[in-house]
């Protein structure tokens, strides 16, 4: 918008530099859409504090926290220089940092809180938000109304001032992990490009995407986060985290993923447009099961309880249904749509930093509808699924909603006992498929971002569906 482009000139007056800097245009495109905007105050360090909060603000990421127009953010400028009084306005060292980290330190539960600080305390050597991290868990070591997050945040700020951190992954997986590298299109900035100019003009039918730009994270669970997990999330006494293993740093090219699961509304347009009968939508061996069993429709389609809102998760899909609907998806668009892999999944579930749950490393029962035993131990706390979109604060650090919980996802890799990369994509067979995130009717434990499950691709129910993936190599 117009103030944002205001605030970048602002920026660059202040500092004689760009904001943000990249090595192609997609890049840099991404960087204004996910990167915090720099701190000034090591390049102007003797700036009234105040101004850093009004190019903040100009710099929102969502147009809705911006000034509405440029007179009032030329007034909040002049605010900021001068004061009122003479006083300039004192900056909040939590607006520098990302949104969800900033949540977490600023959260009404001490706990939270906390949790919020262990995750900050692995930023504090960061180039790009370190500076404000250290002010934040500074001013909280002497203003949080909490002892022990006062103490804990002295603690952090002590320890990482008498030895930096190796590493500012969560869980301390990365010194432990493998590295596979995937080389990259050399069409993908133009695919990504390509794609972000449609993007608003996606027609209803289609499912809203989020852009994972290319990069890597890391895939898998290490043995200190397996710790973790074991002492404060818990797994099944059926499950074994060795199956998460072993866990690799993973580089993947650009993609698009659905923000949310493939609703009702949108896979009713696959029926309605006969893709049950139109065999070139179709592997040959889902075609045969769907002919041998007369399948004209998912299992339960005709029950209002889990078709009865369009916004609603699609259930009782098997694999094969859900591969058809992403070539019908493909046709009818022109561009390619698929199941995600599974490793496309995780990216997008856990986010550069590779949190236990999409939003962080602690279970918070109002981030996602799972059982979490707080009303029933068998039927989960809806009783059901929910609208997508019910749970934005769940949302991932790419902006993937509904990833842990509501309904498990079909992935497009077949099943193996331990990560293998590159995944079995094939999408023939009748093989045993992942699926990921956990359920409705199942508990936080399941949930995590890491956690693995498998069955056979025919499997229907009312606790499974998907969500699609859109590859820009193949764009080329």
């Amino acid at each position: 918008s117009d103030i944002y482009a205001l605030g970048v000139v602002l920026f660059e007056m202040l500092t004689g530099e760009q904001p943000f800097k990249a090595d192609s245009a997609i890049r840099l495109i991404m960087a204004h859409v996910n990167k915090p905007v720099p701190d000034l105050r090591e390049m102007r360090p003797n700036l009234p504090p105040g101004v850093y909060q009004v190019l903040l603000r100009a710099m929102a990421k969502q147009p809705g926290n911006r000034y509405e127009h440029a007179a009032e953010m030329a007034e909040a400028l002049s605010m900021a220089i001068h004061g009122t009084d003479g006083s300039t306005v004192p900056v909040d060292p939590s607006a520098l940092l990302p949104d969800t980290l900033a949540k977490g330190l600023r959260s009404a539960d001490p706990l939270m809180r906390s949790f919020a600080i262990d995750r900050a305390e692995k930023s504090l050597s960061d180039p790009d938000i370190g500076r404000a991290v250290r002010d934040m868990l500074e001013m909280m070591s002497r203003t949080d109304d909490d002892v022990d997050v006062r103490e804990r945040a002295a603690t952090a700020l002590a320890s990482w001032q008498s030895v930096q951190p190796a590493d500012p992954l969560a869980g301390g997986d990365r010194s432990e992990a493998g590295t596979i590298q995937v080389e990259r299109s050399e069409y993908a900035d133009y695919q990504v490009a390509r794609f972000l100019e449609r993007l608003e003009a996606r027609q209803q039918f289609e499912p809203e995407l989020v852009v994972v730009p290319d990069g890597e994270f890391v895939m898998g669970t290490g043995d200190a986060q397996a710790r973790f997990i074991e002492d404060n999330v818990g797994t099944p006494s059926w499950y074994h985290i060795a199956v998460e293993r072993p866990s690799n740093i993973l580089t993947l090219p650009p993609y698009a993923i659905g923000r949310y699961p493939v609703t009702v509304g949108e896979f009713r347009m696959f029926v309605e447009d006969f893709g049950y009968e139109k065999r070139r939508f179709w592997s040959a061996t889902g075609w045969k099961w769907r002919e041998d069993l007369a399948i004209r429709e998912p299992f339960k389609w005709r029950t209002s309880r889990w078709t009865g809102d369009d916004n609603l998760p699609v259930i009782g899909v098997s694999w094969y249904e859900a591969v058809a609907y992403c070539a019908w998806l493909s046709d009818l668009t022109g561009w390619h749509y698929q199941l995600p892999t599974e490793a496309q999944w995780e990216k997008a579930a856990r986010g550069p930093e590779g949190m236990i749950f999409p939003w962080g490393n602690a279970y918070e029962s109002e981030r996602a509808n799972v059982d979490d035993g707080r009303r029933s131990s068998r039927v989960g706390r809806f009783k059901r699924t929910t609208p997508v979109g019910s749970f934005p604060e769940g949302a991932s650090f790419f902006g993937a909603e509904d990833m842990s919980g509501n309904v498990w996802e079909w992935c497009l890799s077949a099943w193996a006992e331990a990560y293998v990369f590159p995944e079995n994509n094939n999408t023939d067979g009748d093989v045993e498929r992942i699926i990921r995130g956990g359920a409705w009717n199942y508990p936080p434990r399941v949930a995590r971002t890491a956690f693995r499950l498998h069955t056979y691709p025919h499997e229907r129910n009312s606790h499974t569906g998907f969500r699609v993936c859109h590859t820009f190599e193949d764009e080329a």
